[in-house]
C-alpha cells in the first residue's frame, strides 16, 4: 500500500526566482534591499526561537545560526529579494523538542520542511497564521495532540504532510477550505473521528493519505467529487458503511485502497467506471452480495484484491476481459458456482486465488491449460 504516494512535488529542490538559500551557489553577494530594523529583527528572533527549542547545539547543520551574518547566509534558511525568510528546510537534521509559537513572525514563509526529526510536544496554532504557506512537511517526528484547526486558514498550502507522528482527535473540519491544496497526508497517526464530508471540497487535490489511523464512521459521498485525485488510501481505519457509488466519479483515480476496514454492504457497480484505475484494494472487511460484472470493464487494472469478505454468487465471466490484470485475488469469501472459463483470457495473469470459497464443477479445461504453463498462477 502507498504511503505517500506516487505523486510529488519537487518544491524540495526549488529554488523560486529572487530567493537565495545556503548552501546553492550563486549567493555570493547581499544583493537584498534593507528591511526595516522591525522586520529583520522579529524574523531573525523566531529562527533564534526555533534553535533554541530544537537543540541547535545538536543539530547536524547549523552553519551560521546565531551569528551576525544575513539570514540568507544561515544553513537551511531561504529569503526573497527583500531579505523577507520565505524558506525553512531542515529536514532530518536532528531537531529535537518543541516547535515555537515565534514561527508566526516569518509573516512571508512559504516552505516550512522539518520533516524526518524529533520535534515533539503539539502543532503550534500560531503556524495558521502563515498565509503566504504553500507547503508544511513535519512528517515523521513525535508530534502529539490534535491538528489545529487554525491550519484551515492556509489558503496558499499546496502540500500538507502531518504523516508518521503522534497526532489524535479529529481531522478539523476547517481543512475544507484549503482549495488549492494538491498532496495531503495524514498516514500513521492515531487520528480518530469521521473523516469530514468538507474534503470533498478540495477540487485540485491529487493525493489523499488516510491510511493506518483510526477513522470511524462512513466514507463521505462527497470524496467523489475528487475528479484530479490519483491516489486514495482510506485503509486500515475503523470506517463503517457502504462503499459510496460516487467513488465511480473519479475520473483520474490509479489506486483505491479501502482495505482493512469495517465496510459493509455490496461492492457498487459504478466502480467499473474507473477507467485509470490500476491497483484496488478493498480486502479485508465485510462487504456482501455478487460480484459486479463491471469490473471487468477496467482497462487498465493490474491488481485487484477483494479477498476476506463475504462476497457471494458467481464469479462473473466479465472479469475475463480485463486487459493488463497482473494479480487478482478472490479468496476467503462465499462465492459460489464453476469458474468461468473466460478466466483463462487473462493473457498478464500472474496470480489468481481462489481458495477458501465454496465454488463447484471442474476446473475449465482452458484454466487447466493455464495451470499446466505456469504452476503458480492459480491458487
Amino acid at each position: 500500500m502507498s504511503d505517500r504516494g506516487r505523486f510529488t512535488h519537487n518544491w524540495n529542490r526549488l529554488l523560486l526566482p529572487g530567493i537565495c538559500v545556503v548552501p546553492f551557489a550563486g549567493c555570493v553577494e547581499d544583493p537584498f534591499e534593507p528591511l526595516p530594523l522591525q522586520g529583520l529583527d522579529s524574523e531573525r528572533a523566531a529562527l533564534v526561537a526555533l534553535y533554541e527549542a530544537t537543540d541547535g547545539q545538536g543539530w547536524s547543520r547549523r552553519t551560521n545560526w546565531l551569528s551576525d551574518e544575513p539570514l540568507w547566509r544561515w544553513d537551511g534558511v531561504g529569503v526573497d529579494d527583500s531579505a523577507r525568510v520565505v524558506q525553512l528546510r531542515l529536514s532530518d537534521n536532528n531537531l529535537r523538542g518543541p516547535i515555537p509559537a515565534e514561527l508566526r513572525n516569518l509573516t512571508e514563509l512559504e516552505i516550512l520542511s522539518v520533516a524526518g526529526n524529533r520535534l515533539s510536544g503539539t502543532i503550534p496554532p500560531q503556524i495558521g497564521e502563515l498565509g503566504a504557506l504553500t507547503v508544511l512537511d513535519l512528517v515523521n517526528n513525535r508530534l502529539s495532540g490534535t491538528i489545529p484547526a487554525e491550519l484551515g486558514n492556509l489558503t496558499s498550502l499546496i502540500h500538507l504532510d502531518l504523516a508518521r507522528n503522534r497526532l489524535t482527535g479529529p481531522i478539523p473540519e476547517s481543512l475544507g477550505g484549503l482549495t488549492s491544496l494538491k498532496f495531503l497526508s495524514f498516514v500513521q497517526n492515531n487520528l480518530a473521528g469521521p473523516i469530514p464530508a468538507g474534503l470533498g471540497n478540495l477540487h485540485e487535490l491529487v493525493e489523499m493519505h488516510l491510511s493506518f489511523n483510526e477513522l470511524t464512521g462512513p466514507i463521505p459521498a462527497e470524496l467523489g467529487n475528487l475528479v484530479n485525485v490519483i491516489d486514495l488510501q482510506l485503509g486500515v481505519n475503523e470506517l463503517t458503511g457502504a462503499v459510496p457509488a460516487e467513488l465511480g466519479n473519479m475520473a483520474s483515480l490509479g489506486e483505491l485502497n479501502l482495505a482493512y476496514n469495517d465496510l459493509t454492504g455490496p461492492i457498487p457497480a459504478e466502480l467499473g467506471n474507473l477507467s485509470n484505475l490500476t491497483r484496488m484494494f478493498l480486502r479485508g472487511n465485510r462487504l456482501a452480495g455478487p460480484l459486479p460484472a463491471e469490473l471487468g470493464n477496467l482497462p487498465n487494472v493490474t491488481a485487484m484484491y477483494l479477498d476476506d469478505n463475504r462476497l457471494t454468487g458467481p464469479i462473473p465471466g466479465g472479469l475475463g476481459n480485463l486487459p493488463l490484470i497482473d494479480i487478482l485475488d478472490l479468496s476467503r469469501n462465499d462465492l459460489t458456482g464453476a469458474l468461468p472459463p473466460e478466466l483463462a483470457n487473462l493473457a498478464t495473469l500472474r496470480h489468481l486465488n481462489l481458495s477458501r470459497n465454496g465454488l463447484t464443477g471442474a476446473i475449465p479445461p482452458e484454466l487447466v491449460i493455464m495451470m499446466l504453463n505456469d504452476s503458480d498462477t492459480i491458487t
